[in-house]
């Protein structure tokens, strides 16, 4: 028995997630806009400056153009209500089709013998074939952003920086040495998603062979023939599953065929389908585990538990150009 073939042209707009496509944020680094990164599990602090033309690269610079004393004492607030959007899409499709196809041949062949005598065969070959194929997909993606965690004001710039933009080079100097944008907060959150193929196939095959041969010498005629059928029936499904979860920090690309191992997948994606709608009660049980509420002024150890965790799923990254010291110390001639 053959398995059923899932193609990975079904997948391709999934399968392409793990693609980036960097180019929106150079876009709007030229806009001078805040600019929203998606994240992963991996430590970064607020205040931490990020160069846009990097991308391809390391975008991430070591030191930063701010009083770092000022820095750690700024408040790092939690906001529940600030951001929260919560998002449910499921599409569902099936696909069905039968075909069938008959073939009949038949052929003859005489001769003539001596002595009066004559022989003939005939023969006939038919075949029918009947395919049915159905596939099945479903896909599931659930994206929560519960609460935000954001410096309760901007820092400000340390002396070595106010010269550098007043008299070392300008904004253009500044931005090479610290870069362009700096993180100011993070958003909480989780992003699942999951997809769903099954394919079923069937092949019913039905041939039919016969043989005639006649022999005639003078006025009697002795015949035979030979009949054969063969039957033939090939059947068979799978099902593939591919997923991610960003709270758990686990990704799905599971293909099996047969009932015993469908039956164990279909109950792994029940599991999988449950916890992606209940992300934000996932990420809320999280904040609550930690003894994080809305108005709280959080650690920079707080503040790596959530990037380290996977609750922070996007950073908020804001230009150095919106920062007041940074237009002030490009645009007036009189500060020093």
């Amino acid at each position: 028995m053959a398995p059923a073939r899932i193609e990975d042209s079904e997948f391709e707009d999934w399968l392409q997630l793990g693609l980036d496509d960097n180019n929106w944020i150079v876009q709007q680094a030229s806009l001078g806009v805040p600019i929203t990164l998606p994240w992963k599990r991996q430590r970064v602090r607020l205040g931490s400056c990020f160069r846009s033309r990097a991308i391809h690269g390391d975008p991430w610079l070591e030191g930063n153009p701010f009083i770092l004393s000022d820095l750690f004492m700024i408040p790092k607030i939690l906001r529940s209500e600030y951001g929260s959007v919560s998002s449910f899409h499921s599409v569902n499709t099936t696909r069905k089709s039968e075909t069938g196809n008959h073939l009949s041949l038949g052929f003859g062949v005489g001769v003539g013998l001596p002595l009066l005598c004559s022989a003939s065969v005939k023969g006939t070959y038919d075949e029918d074939v009947q395919n049915n194929t159905d596939s099945d997909k479903s896909s599931i993606r659930a994206s929560v952003r519960s609460a935000t965690v954001q410096l309760d004001r901007n820092p400000r710039l340390s002396h070595e920086a106010m010269v550098m933009l007043k008299y070392g080079g300008g904004y253009q100097a500044f931005t090479e040495k610290y870069g362009d944008y700096f993180v100011w907060g993070y958003r909480l959150g989780g992003d699942a998603g999951l997809m769903v193929s099954s394919s079923s196939f069937s092949t019913r095959k039905d041939e039919s062979y016969g043989i005639k041969a006649t022999l005639e010498v003078l006025t009697v005629e002795v015949s035979h023939t030979w009949t054969k059928d063969l039957h033939s029936f090939d059947a068979g499904k799978a099902m593939r599953v591919l997923g991610y979860d960003t709270l758990s920090n686990r990704n799905w690309n599971v293909t099996s065929a047969g009932d015993g191992g469908i039956n164990a997948l279909l109950g792994q994606t029940g599991e999988i389908i449950l916890s992606s709608q209940n992300i934000l009660e996932r990420v809320l049980k999280i904040l609550e585990e930690q003894k994080m509420t809305d108005g709280d002024s959080l650690s920079n150890e707080q503040c790596d538990f959530l990037t380290s965790n996977g609750v922070v799923v996007e950073l908020v990254l804001l230009p150095m150009s919106a920062m007041r010291d940074v237009a002030r110390w490009t645009t007036e001639h009189d500060v020093i």
